[in-house]
């Protein structure tokens, strides 16, 4: 592994533990039973391209890859998808890891897409970390 990819990697596991301490016990607790969290911390739908890699499904929102944790109680939610389609999701939180993740509650195709509609440099920067589209 690079020497950069390390230090990236490293940086992501203190920004998130940061973020874990500054919230509320009770806030913890919603997180860790599915519930919402209080205040500016609750999130809507949001749009962005589904990546398929060979460790798990992603949506990529701009220059941000979230992996998918599928909570929509359909285990084939994501049955259908190829990287690049243009999805819309709704989640309750989002994990500050790199790359982040998302319990997705729903999930809606919005337009079919390709892999040159996920920039270059999200592909490179998950690559580089280990994680590589799914063939």
């Amino acid at each position: 592994m690079k020497k950069t990819a390390i230090c990236a990697a490293a940086a992501a596991v203190i920004i998130a533990a940061a973020v874990f301490i500054a919230i509320t016990a009770a806030e913890r607790a919603a997180v860790t039973a599915g519930g919402q969290m209080s205040g500016n911390m609750r999130f809507s739908p949001v749009q962005g391209r589904y990546l398929k890699t060979d460790g798990g499904d992603m949506i990529v929102c701009g220059d941000a890859p979230y992996v998918m944790i599928n909570e929509t109680g359909d285990s084939g939610v994501f049955d259908g998808l190829k990287s690049g389609d243009l999805i819309e999701v709704t989640y309750e939180y989002a994990l500050e890891t790199y790359p982040a993740k998302m319990p997705v509650l729903s999930l809606t195709l919005i337009e079919r897409g390709g892999i040159d509609d996920i920039p270059e440099n999200v592909l490179e920067s998950l690559s580089s970390l280990g994680w590589h589209q799914a063939k």
